[in-house]
């Protein structure tokens, strides 16, 4: 099954939902792409909202579930230490493979900041230190 592991939002989230498989997961974390959707709050009329085709997302057979993991562990702090401890496996396991395109000693995380900024890092980056 693909996932899709969301935070950006916008055209991204779009073009994520074209090229997933039938019957993925599609889990949204953020909107990086469109930072005013939280001042709606929520509510009807909200400004920025960012919208999701249906018709993709029927077509496809996908299940979308919204992650907000801050909001979760905020109100139920018991979620993060098991969470956590998941994803460490995980990575201990080989099942998780971030991508570091750059790495900066970390008296350089200005330039590390502002490469992420202009776009010049693709997945992440890890200061050293």
């Amino acid at each position: 099954m693909d996932v899709v592991n969301d935070g950006v939002g916008g055209e991204v989230s779009l073009e994520s939902l074209r090229c997933v498989a039938f019957g993925a997961r599609f889990l949204i974390v953020g909107w990086a792409s469109t930072p005013g959707v939280a001042n709606g709050r929520g509510q009807r009329g909200a400004p920025n909202a960012n919208q999701l085709p249906t018709n993709l997302i029927m077509m496809k057979g996908l299940e979308v579930l919204g992650a907000p993991m801050v909001i979760a562990t905020l109100n139920d702090p018991s979620l993060r230490a098991p969470r956590l401890a998941r994803i460490l496996q995980w990575v201990q396991e080989g099942r998780l493979k971030p991508h570091v395109s750059r790495t900066y000693p970390l008296a350089d995380f200005k330039d590390a900041m502002r490469a992420k900024w202009q776009g010049e890092v693709i997945g992440g980056c890890v200061l050293h230190p």
